[in-house]
């Protein structure tokens, strides 16, 4: 997760009185503005769970109003605060940090709790409505839906919710909704064309195998894999295009799937054009995210195309870079992440996107992913996060409540009839305009005070790997 508290502003209580708010941004995006009292009870809440050594320091009251120096350094210690706990995973995974998380993106809202109807897409457009409570948890939602949808309750967690924009004849997926967010909250306010889509969220194709058990999961798995071929994310000649179409007329969505699985860039997720320091500085490139690995086309001066692949494995860490414009709430975003190139070479490759944050977290979902495979550790059901509550809230003297579904009808859900998600378009755009012309300047300016580097946990080093596959 990435945590940063930018900046701060002046707002007034019920009774018209003055406070400081302090403004979160999560993954990049705004997340709720909070008092210092508010932050506070979420530290006395997590220190009493797990001591002050996890923890760690709490900026200190202080008895006398704040100097705008003051409370402009209080300000960066709540970040560093935040970005300290968030980088641990049993404090991320926290009820209490959840509840209170909700809770300020809640009061943040300036509206009262209520029940509320969320419409969660398909990818071939059909809607489910979900009754929901406006402060409910991604996972509330996301049980919800399924549900509905009537989804084995062991193949839950084997999807998630994602926030996608519409931009002409396109969609992108703007991000994957965490846990301390209300998704009727990270949408209700905003204007630019937002709704949540339901996918898979796994990574290893292995996977599909149990999904193609079920009906249901079939199903899904189908709609976003003729979701993806539409896209062009996956790669397939016009010969294999008309095989797929031919088996979407016959209704044969097992042999979709397994010809699918044979064209390249299967499973992968396919980001927008962007701006990168590989083979050369501000080379236009188009990245893919999967099977291990974050794959690059690189689109050259002279027309033409070349391609690259990093594997997984042999990046030894990772960082986000997310810097502020001036005069501006928009934001400048990159990854950036340590490569094994030969033996005894480790060469920095960074990329500039405005989905430099969403990559970061594909790639550490997909290390994580793959450590729990190779311990064998099963994923999680919607069983097991009840009990996880309740032992939360047992700690903290907390009650939780899960969201249900409605019961509405979902005959049409799967329709044959795809609605088509739009062609995936190969353009440049203003955004990536802007990082292009920015991007040199964020490679020299001092930004280690807004990036977070995570260290991989299953890089293989040269002693692993050996001169052979180098």
């Amino acid at each position: 997760m990435y945590f940063t508290v930018p900046d701060i502003k002046t707002l007034k209580d019920k009774d018209g009185k003055n406070y400081t708010a302090y403004n979160i941004y999560s993954n990049g995006v705004y997340h709720s503005s909070v008092r210092y009292s508010q932050l506070l009870s979420l530290h006395e809440e997590l220190k009493k769970k797990y001591g002050f050594k996890v923890v760690g320091q709490f900026p200190p009251k202080k008895l006398f109003t704040l100097s705008a120096a003051q409370t402009d350094q209080r300000r960066e210690q709540l970040e560093k605060y935040l970005q300290t706990i968030t980088q641990r995973k049993r404090i991320i995974n926290d009820g209490i940090f959840n509840r209170h998380l909700v809770t300020f993106q809640q009061v943040s809202s300036g509206k009262e709790v209520e029940n509320v109807e969320l419409d969660i897409y398909l990818l071939n457009g059909h809607k489910v409505v979900i009754n929901i409570s406006s402060d409910s948890f991604t996972d509330d939602a996301l049980e919800a839906v399924v549900s509905q949808l009537e989804l084995p309750a062991e193949l839950v967690y084997y999807f998630g919710l994602y926030i996608v924009q519409k931009k002409e004849n396109t969609t992108t997926i703007v991000r994957k909704l965490q846990n301390f967010e209300s998704p009727y909250l990270s949408i209700a306010n905003d204007d630019s064309n937002l709704h949540i889509v339901i996918r898979k969220c796994y990574w290893s194709t292995k996977y599909d195998d149990l999904l193609m058990e079920t009906e249901i999961g079939l199903n899904l798995l189908h709609l976003q894999i003729v979701d993806e071929v539409k896209r062009g994310w996956i790669s397939a000649s016009q010969n294999t295009k008309a095989k797929l179409a031919e088996l979407i007329e016959k209704k044969e969505k097992k042999e979709y799937i397994q010809l699918a699985k044979r064209q390249y860039n299967y499973g992968y997720i396919v980001f927008e054009m962007c701006t990168c320091d590989y083979p050369k500085e501000n080379t236009k490139v188009l990245v893919s995210i999967g099977d291990m690995a974050l794959n690059i086309k690189v689109f050259l001066e002279e027309g033409k195309v070349k391609a690259g692949s990093f594997k997984l494995t042999r990046m030894k860490c990772w960082k986000t870079v997310a810097k502020r414009e001036e005069n501006s709430d928009e934001y400048l975003f990159m990854l950036s992440f340590e490569y094994l190139m030969s033996k005894e070479k480790l060469q920095w490759i960074s990329i500039a996107s405005s989905q430099a944050i969403f990559m970061s977290m594909c790639l550490k979902d997909m290390a994580q992913e793959h450590v729990r495979g190779r311990r064998n550790q099963s994923t999680r059901t919607p069983a097991g996060r009840r009990r996880t509550i309740t032992e939360s809230s047992i700690s903290s003297g907390s009650v939780e409540t899960i969201a249900s579904a409605s019961q509405r009808s979902t005959n049409a859900a799967f329709s044959d009839s795809i609605e088509s998600s739009g062609n995936f378009v190969l353009r440049s755009g203003n955004a990536m305009k802007k990082f292009s012309s920015k991007f040199q300047g964020m490679l020299q300016r001092n930004t280690n005070k807004n990036e977070e580097v995570v260290q991989n946990e299953i890089f293989e080093d040269v002693n692993v790997i050996g001169d052979d596959d180098l």
